[in-house]
């Protein structure tokens, strides 16, 4: 994956108002139907990462695991364990980004 390609597409998925950030606003994204894509960071706990693993089987919305502190540094939001993007282009074209080996299957 070329991070830094796709590094730029996330930043500007969130200044387009395609992104929401944070484990709760990404669940709830998720829960509601709306979104195309999910990007966890490899550092989240074992905890976010089964809950966010079981909700995108059970959704079966794609699940994309980051490098650490990736979604932080691309967001401008350091702290930022997870990310939800809305379903549609964006998604699908970051997706497309993210089909190598970090990328686990619904």
């Amino acid at each position: 994956m070329d991070e830094k390609k796709f590094g730029g597409l996330l930043g500007l998925a969130v200044r387009a108002g395609q992104t929401k950030l944070g484990a709760g606003p990404a669940l709830d994204t998720l829960r509601a139907d709306r979104a195309g894509l999910i990007l966890l960071d490899e550092d989240a706990s074992e905890n976010a990462g089964k809950r966010f693993r079981d909700a995108c089987r059970f959704h079966q919305v794609p699940l994309c695991v980051l490098p650490a502190g990736m979604i932080g540094r691309c967001t401008g939001r350091g702290n930022a364990m997870a990310a939800a993007l809305l379903k549609g282009g964006m998604a699908e074209t970051l997706l497309g980004l993210c089909r190598s080996d970090i990328m686990i299957n619904e």
